[in-house]
């Protein structure tokens, strides 16, 4: 949990909003969850002004906050597979691409369900750009739709 350090949280969200810090904080959440990536855990810390928000974060904490989105992804992953008509042993490859595809508990889902040595990467943002160029080039965009 964040805990401000100078004022009661409910005066720095008040400054958050009143000084349009919600970009500057989301890039202080962002790097926090890029840290995580790679460590058991990080120093948070979003310092403006009065605005003093420090904490530490576990990622066992952090896989705990999303775990509601790995259950759904994991559902994702099913219907895909349903959908296709394969199983996880008939695919060939796994490309994770995508910041979430740093995130350990997501590689652990598709390791758990294909095998470490079918998952494959590349630049994971720039490969998401391409693939949306090709989507726009399609004859029928809308056929990679999806709706809620």
């Amino acid at each position: 949990m964040f805990t401000a350090l100078v004022r009661p949280p409910k005066r720095d969200f008040i400054a958050l909003v009143e000084l349009d810090l919600s970009f500057s904080l989301y890039r202080a959440v962002s790097a926090a969850k890029v840290a995580l990536s790679t460590c058991d855990a990080v120093e948070f810390q979003f310092a403006y002004g009065n605005v003093d928000i420090r904490s530490t974060i576990a990622r066992s904490d952090f896989e705990c906050w999303i775990g509601e989105d790995l259950a759904r992804l994991e559902v994702t992953v099913d219907q895909v597979l349903s959908t296709s008509k394969i199983t996880p042993r008939e695919a060939d490859k796994v490309f994770l691409t995508g910041g979430s595809s740093f995130v350990p508990a997501v590689q652990r889902l598709f390791a758990e369900r294909f095998g470490n040595e079918k998952l494959t990467s590349a630049d994971q943002f720039e490969s998401i750009a391409y693939g949306l160029a090709l989507i726009g080039q399609a004859e029928d965009p809308d056929q990679w739709a999806v709706s809620a």
